[in-house]
């Protein structure tokens, strides 16, 4: 499938509020959610962008991000893609950030993961060709810092280029990913965070002495 004429669907539920986009027979739609909770009217917002048409790709952020977002957004685009035989695409916040700003050459990509810990993704060119983990107190010298960031989440003095993708970028890195031949069978989605952001695993219990 070249993707030329493919209607496409992406679903972005790291974006507060959530972003439903499509492209159907070459025309951009979107809409955003009202509630602050990812699925809150999903079903419905879908409906709206594509209409009467059916996607034959679905593209959905996998991560990194708050494992809640991207299982619920998981399990919707697995279980929509199926239903109406379409494949699926997992996307990265990376490249969807890089496919929204494609004139900037350099972006800092920052994605919250829990516990005051953030995966930093460097990308050149649209390309990340760099990622780590780091806290939310660390300086970033890049004035190109994009992510899904509230507020409160933002390291102190952070100025954000954008706190969200944008819905051509969305659909744009769908496309991409299609064309690299990416796509897969929906039940193949898999969601990607990052285990050990700051969770430490449990202390084994220590062995009961022996009385003297």
């Amino acid at each position: 499938m070249s993707g030329v004429e493919a209607t496409l669907l992406g679903l972005d539920l790291l974006s507060r509020p959530s972003l439903v986009a499509s492209r159907v027979g070459g025309e951009l739609r979107a809409a955003w959610g009202s509630d602050p909770h990812p699925l809150v009217d999903l079903g419905q917002r879908v409906e709206e962008v594509l209409g009467e048409a059916r996607p034959s790709v679905v593209g959905v952020v996998v991560g990194p991000g708050s494992l809640l977002a991207l299982r619920s957004a998981a399990s919707f685009a697995r279980a929509y893609a199926a239903a109406g035989g379409a494949l699926g695409v997992g996307l990265s916040s990376a490249e969807v950030f890089a496919a929204s700003f494609p004139e900037v050459r350099e972006l800092t990509v920052l994605e919250p993961v829990g516990r005051g810990r953030m995966v930093r993704t460097q990308v050149r060119d649209g390309v990340a060709v760099e990622e780590e983990l780091v806290t939310s107190d660390t300086r970033f010298e890049n004035c190109c810092v994009v992510g899904h960031l509230s507020e409160e989440r933002s390291p102190a003095g952070l100025g954000l280029l954008a706190r969200t993708p944008s819905p051509a970028g969305l659909i744009e890195a769908t496309l991409r990913a299609l064309r690299e031949g990416r796509s897969v069978a929906p039940r193949a989605l898999q969601v990607r965070y990052v285990v050990d952001a700051g969770v430490r695993a449990p202390t084994p219990p220590k062995a009961a002495g022996r009385e003297q």
